[in-house]
């Protein structure tokens, strides 16, 4: 500070939102220092928003502390939220359920020391606010994730969210964001949210939502967004239709003995961009295979997703809970499920418990698929072809490929064999085959136009001589599976320095010598290369 000031630049001088950009680089473990320094620090600190906008409080093991000290935890709290309040627009509380009515040392009357910490906020910042109980992630929408995400669970038998914490969120006039993760949801619930009606985002994550705090949804006449998960059949939701913002709905239900009463579909709600709705499929019994997402008169489903692109184009994907068994089902469906406000059909996955297809007149279902309309407009087709299916499976696959004159994206999983319908596509742009346990890669037309090619699960023991036919290639993947092929000095000679427009290639699933490796660096050194190593994957 002294040489500062004899060269004629105190550091005081610099404007307090200076100091505060200074002091983010500086990292949190030093705030505490640097708010010892001088009142103008503290004041340039506590006001800098990078560092305070967003606050998260967690409980932790808070209980098993002394009473004093869990006091003094409080306070600390109460105080920087107190300090920082005029920058704070989002907080998480979690493990709520703990923080509400211990004593303070005086023994004063007890009360909801949250609804006190809430009070200490400036009522004119606070946007977004999340109120959980346990440790839930709330927004991630990763299927493969999804039991991690929402762990109701490690709800069971936590503390609620108390009621005092609620009645004081009408307070923020800016409150836009809300999540309320709770066991059980307070009684209040309902009535709280009906003076909230700013709310643009919701999320609940309870055991059940009651009927009545869906009346109240319905009159968040701008809810945009509204996220539902539940350990119970959800109530009826007709009523959210009438939201004329709602823009993406995201229904979850970790219940596989309970059936959902039919959900409205996605068409029904005027400005819908995105429909996810699933439902925990992980039994065999015969109360398990009720049908557990059911989509107004649509097939009974494990799961789905809608989307509408930016580009105005519409997505689905699906996992049926039962095949496919009559003429017409499929076109049905994908007419049940598309947004309202989408374009055509570009992008349709599908798969199922089983197979996406079950047996039975397969004239009428091939006559059918090919009068699906919806299928004209698809550039990318995901399909699950399990080894086991007979031949209707492949016939299926050639009519829905036949009703997409236009795609260029195929990801097809689990099928012994290429079939014979996808070795004769031309105009091919993408192509994954996902498990198909490939001997061999065929030769065949849909070669010639490929950009990308990943071959995943295979039981190829080199690579495939008929790489060569793909002239246009940029990218070939073989990511890391096991049994390993090998990959020679050979090949690469013979088969990857032969392709002209090859960009990328990833040999994490291949055995590479390090040698071959360096040999493939040197002689192609534009080309991007993923290998295997020890311990984890290496770029060369």
């Amino acid at each position: 500070m002294a040489a500062a000031r004899r060269d004629g630049c105190p550091a005081d001088a610099l404007p307090e939102p200076v100091l505060g950009l200074i002091f983010v680089h500086c990292g949190r473990e030093h705030l505490s220092d640097i708010s010892l320094v001088c009142r103008c620090w503290r004041r340039a600190l506590l006001a800098e928003p990078a560092l305070w906008s967003k606050q998260r409080l967690a409980r932790g093991s808070l209980h098993d502390l002394p009473l004093q000290e869990q006091h003094e935890w409080l306070t600390s709290k109460r105080r920087m939220l107190a300090a920082t309040a005029p920058v704070t627009t989002c907080l998480e509380v979690l493990r709520a359920g703990g923080i509400r009515s211990w004593p303070p040392p005086s023994g004063a009357a007890t009360g909801s020391q949250l609804a006190t910490l809430l009070r200490s906020l400036r009522c004119a910042c606070l946007a977004d606010v999340t109120l959980a109980c346990g440790p839930v992630r709330v927004r991630s929408n990763d299927w493969s994730q999804v039991g991690e995400c929402c762990a109701l669970d490690q709800l069971c038998g936590l503390p609620c969210l108390p009621a005092a914490a609620l009645r004081v969120l009408p307070r923020f006039a800016q409150l836009t964001a809300l999540s309320l993760q709770s066991w059980q949801l307070p009684a209040c619930t309902a009535a709280v949210l009906l003076q909230l009606p700013q709310l643009h985002s919701l999320q609940c994550a309870a055991r059940e939502v009651p009927a009545s705090i869906i009346d109240s949804m319905c009159q968040l006449t701008a809810l945009s967004r509204l996220e539902l998960r539940v350990a119970v059949a959800l109530p009826p939701l007709g009523g959210l239709t009438q939201l004329t913002e709602l823009q993406e709905m995201y229904l979850y239900c970790y219940n596989e003995q309970l059936s959902v009463a039919p959900l409205p579909a996605p068409a029904a709600f005027p400005a819908l961009r995105r429909f996810e709705a699933f439902c925990s499929s992980c039994t065999f019994s015969e109360q398990g295979n009720q049908p557990l997402v059911q989509v107004a008169d649509a097939v009974p489903l494990t799961s789905c997703k809608c989307s509408v692109h930016e580009d105005g184009s519409s997505s689905i994907e699906l996992k049926l809970r039962h095949p496919l068994r009559h003429p017409g089902e499929l076109q049905h469906l994908l007419a049940t499920l598309l947004p309202s406000g989408g374009g055509p059909l570009t992008s349709l996955s599908l798969s199922g418990d089983d197979s996406w297809l079950g047996e039975g007149c397969l004239t009428d279902m091939l006559a059918a698929l090919r009068r699906c309309a919806l299928l004209r407009t698809l550039r990318r087709l995901d399909a699950t072809c399990w080894q086991e299916e007979p031949s209707w499976v492949e016939a299926a696959l050639a009519a829905l490929l036949e009703q997409a004159p236009a795609l260029s994206e195929l990801t097809l999983s689990g099928s012994a064999s290429l079939p014979e319908c996808v070795r004769h596509r031309i105009g091919l742009r993408k192509l994954d085959l996902n498990h198909c346990q490939l001997r061999e890669l065929p030769s065949g037309p849909f070669l010639q136009g490929l950009e990308e090619l990943t071959l995943r699960g295979s039981s190829l023991s080199s690579l495939p001589p008929a790489l060569l036919a793909a002239t246009r290639l940029r990218r070939l993947a073989f990511p890391a599976t096991y049994p390993r092929m090998s990959v020679t000095r050979a090949d690469v000679d013979g088969i990857l320095l032969r392709l002209p427009q090859l960009e990328r290639v990833d040999l994490t699933g291949a055995r590479l010598a390090p040698a071959t490796a360096i040999h493939l660096a040197r002689a192609a050194p534009h080309l991007e290369i993923l290998a295997a190593g020890d311990e984890h994957e290496r770029n060369i």
